[in-house]
């Protein structure tokens, strides 16, 4: 599938994680000790392959892949038993987040 671009809303949700990892990075006396990620770079699974220090383009890119993992499952599941629950996914998935929507979904 490739990379799927970096709509507006993928930007904000990519804005909302990075914000709440800061939360979560804050020491009990509200300073700020770093914040990282755990995860694989393959597909930002999260794992404890790479400690990458959180930044808003890793937020970007592990928001993008998660996406791309569901899309990719939703089609292999469609393949596999034709459940058109699996290609109401994908299109929700599309929509909610402005991509185009793909061939075998349409």
């Amino acid at each position: 599938m490739g990379m799927l671009p970096v709509t507006d809303r993928v930007s904000e949700r990519a804005k909302n994680l990075m914000t709440q990892l800061l939360e979560c990075c804050k020491g009990d006396d509200g300073s700020f000790n770093g914040c990282f990620l755990f995860f694989d770079e393959d597909c930002g699974i999260i794992s404890q392959k790479k400690i990458i220090p959180a930044t808003l383009q890793v937020c970007t890119n592990y928001i993008l892949c998660q996406i791309e993992r569901d899309m990719e499952r939703f089609k292999r599941l469609w393949e596999d038993d034709k459940n058109p629950c699996f290609v109401f996914e994908a299109y929700s998935l599309c929509r909610e987040h402005d991509f185009s929507i793909p061939g075998w979904v349409l």
